[in-house]
């Protein structure tokens, strides 16, 4: 769940040090569940279909609150970003003999810091399989106020070719799967959360793949809730999750603590991501669905 937000955070932390004229936000951000240790066995969670209905488009407002340093919290106090994100799924198809659907995600910020023309966008562009989730291909593109950069991610052989554009420079690498793994993106880990529905306090945890290396997520599907939202109350299930970066024979890196978040999906056919409340190293970031429609 990290990478939705990264390009936003940077931002957050640049324009922090660098703007104190800046007017402060009091929009709230919703809080992640705090990290934990799984108190029943732990799966691995592996060929989940996706749960994208064909068609669909969500919007969330998204805030980022950056930890500031002593002297930024002076100058800045409650200091936030705001941003919009949005998702639209396409109509299934079929790629090199892969059923797959393409899910297009967008977040670009808004507010104050839009209107004074210190714009930060990011794409994803996710042909996912439908079989199991797995990333057949991937564009990431990012701009942040006139500076670009794009990684595309091809599934091939072994792994995936990773061609990186930056600055009018490319770079060719190839990232290899690790064997019996699965590639998964942001884009894998909303689709699966909202296939999976256990009981109750079932654990479960899979490998996600990132530009530079894999993020071990551990969920727990917590169970049935109301949620209050800006539409009022509404049933829904969660999910608490936490990140945590694995080292390259795929064993957690001990030294990396762990990132939690929680999910909120509406307790109905739809599954919708009512709300994402991520706690990122420096930031804590909230998405809250704000349109849906099919």
């Amino acid at each position: 769940m990290r990478a939705l937000s990264l390009p936003l955070l940077v931002f957050a932390l640049a324009f922090a040090t660098g703007c104190p004229s800046a007017t402060m936000s009091s929009t709230t951000v919703v809080l992640a569940a705090a990290p934990f240790e799984p108190t029943a066995a732990l799966q691995r969670l592996r060929n989940v279909p996706p749960f994208f209905i064909p068609g669909e488009r969500m919007v969330w407002q998204v805030v980022v609150k950056p930890e500031l340093g002593k002297h930024a919290r002076r100058r800045l106090g409650n200091f936030v970003v705001e941003a919009e994100a949005i998702m639209a799924v396409g109509r299934p198809g079929v790629v090199d003999g892969e059923r797959v659907i393409i899910v297009r995600s967008r977040v670009e910020t808004g507010g104050m810091i839009a209107a004074m023309g210190a714009r930060v966008t990011q794409e994803f562009i996710t042909h996912l399989r439908m079989r199991d989730s797995g990333v057949v291909y991937r564009l990431f593109k990012a701009d942040m106020m006139g500076k670009s950069q794009s990684v595309e991610l091809t599934l091939r052989k072994g792994g995936y070719r990773r061609v990186r554009r930056r600055r009018g420079h490319t770079y060719k690498s190839f990232k290899r799967l690790p064997k019996g793994q699965v590639g998964y993106d942001v884009q894998s880990v909303l689709g699966m959360l909202r296939a999976w529905n256990p009981k109750p306090g079932t654990y479960a945890y899979f490998n996600v793949l990132t530009d530079h290396r894999y993020a071990r997520h551990t969920v727990r599907f917590t169970g049935k809730t109301t949620l209050q939202t800006q539409k009022g109350r509404r049933r829904a299930v969660r999910i608490d999750g936490q990140v945590r970066r694995l080292r390259y024979n795929l064993i957690v890196d001990k030294y990396d603590k762990p990132s939690p978040y929680t999910v909120w999906l509406s307790d109905d056919g739809w599954r919708r991501p009512l709300r994402i409340a991520i706690q990122m190293k420096r930031a804590k970031v909230s998405f809250e669905l704000i349109s849906y429609r099919r």
